[in-house]
């Protein structure tokens, strides 16, 4: 039953997972068929790249200067 669970809990994110996917393929086709008339839209994508990316970068220097403590 556990085996189940975790297939259909994977099933199902692998589906969100793909139809994120698939959206941003769209409103991609969809920009460059439009001649970049729907460009502004890509202004709130490129915004959470950029505030993920920063994101991360604080995590790793945080999980860096974690571990110096411990093994200093």
């Amino acid at each position: 039953m556990k085996k189940f669970t975790y297939f259909s809990v994977a099933i199902f994110l692998f589906f969100i997972f793909a139809g994120s996917v698939l959206s941003g393929a769209l409103e991609l086709h969809s920009v460059i068929s439009g001649h970049i008339q729907h460009f502004d839209s890509f202004h709130e994508s490129w915004s959470l790249v950029v505030l993920g990316s920063l994101l991360i970068t604080g995590a790793t220097v945080l999980r860096r200067r974690k571990a110096a403590r411990v093994n200093g």
